[in-house]
């Protein structure tokens, strides 16, 4: 696991600021203190469906620019290629034009739980090719209530993609609270603190961003992962909590008056309307860059 620490102090440096650290903390980086503050985490979520490798160019690049710290994509290779090539092709865009350019997005190869449930052979094969791909963070969407499956994948996990870390979307849609508090039992058997939880509300389905049910559900599951987890055991409280689902401009403020902790946010690619806005055949400007810092200001 040499690997997944030495990622682990690179994430850090981007969550520091919103892990509740404890001494020697892998995830902070620093020692002594709780430092759970802030949640300057921001993810970009490019989901599952109606892929196109130019958009996910295009998407991957404004994303690098406009400071993201982490850009998720379906698990293909070649999507994770055109995401990595457009990270390399933002950090030359941000030199030619003076734009700050602080740090490489981090890359999270997505794939739904259902979707990974195949023949055993089939899906080592599958885990043996992504061990050649440029991305750090393999995530698991559990959309189905199956721990037997899961364990099965966790361990083939270990076995191919021991380099990688490793995240877990977890949904009220298809779980119980029960549910989620067994599942992330269950990683962290495989992975000790070494993995990342993302949390997602009832996803809304009418594309309707600021729905206060929909912020409501996603605080909701946070703060029982909180209050069950990472409260009690001290196994998990140095585990980073994202956000995603039903986020919207008040999520970070409504979670911090509900005491609510968490590390970052994730924001799916059709809530950034100002994306399609953007000419990337002309950075220099000064209404494109105003879009480009809008991007995550406005969460």
């Amino acid at each position: 696991m040499i690997f997944v620490f030495s990622f682990i102090l690179r994430i850090s440096s981007q969550i520091s600021e919103t892990v509740f650290a404890f001494n020697s903390s892998p995830w902070s980086g620093q020692t002594g203190v709780p430092i759970l503050e802030n949640s300057n985490f921001f993810k970009l979520d490019c989901g599952f469906q109606n892929y196109d490798f130019n958009e996910t160019f295009i998407n991957a690049l404004i994303a690098s620019i406009a400071g993201f710290s982490a850009i998720d994509v379906k698990a293909s290779s070649e999507i994770i290629n055109a995401t990595s090539n457009a990270i390399n092709e933002a950090k030359i865009i941000s030199k030619n034009y003076s734009i700050p350019f602080s740090k490489s997005p981090i890359i999270f190869a997505s794939e739904k739980l259902s979707l990974l449930n195949k023949d055993l052979f089939e899906l080592e094969n599958k885990f043996s090719n992504f061990k050649k791909q440029k991305f750090d963070i393999f995530e698991i969407h559990v959309d189905k209530d199956d721990k037997q499956s899961l364990r099965n994948i966790l361990l083939l996990l270990k076995k191919y993609l021991n380099d990688k870390a490793i995240s877990i979307n977890i949904s009220r849609k298809f779980l119980s609270n029960a549910s989620v508090i067994e599942i992330l039992k269950l990683v962290n058997s495989q992975f000790s603190n070494n993995f990342i939880v993302e949390v997602d509300g009832q996803t809304p389905t009418t594309h309707i961003y600021n729905s206060y049910n929909d912020t409501m559900q996603t605080i909701s599951i946070a703060d029982i992962i909180n209050k069950e987890l990472k409260s009690k055991e001290i196994r998990f409280s140095r585990i980073p909590l994202l956000l995603s689902g039903g986020i919207n401009s008040t999520t970070r403020e409504f979670a911090r008056q509900c005491g609510v902790r968490f590390n970052g946010i994730s924001i799916k690619k059709s809530q950034l309307s100002s994306l399609k806005n953007i000419r990337i055949d002309n950075f220099n400007n000064e209404r494109n860059l105003n879009l480009i810092s809008e991007v995550i200001e406005n969460f």
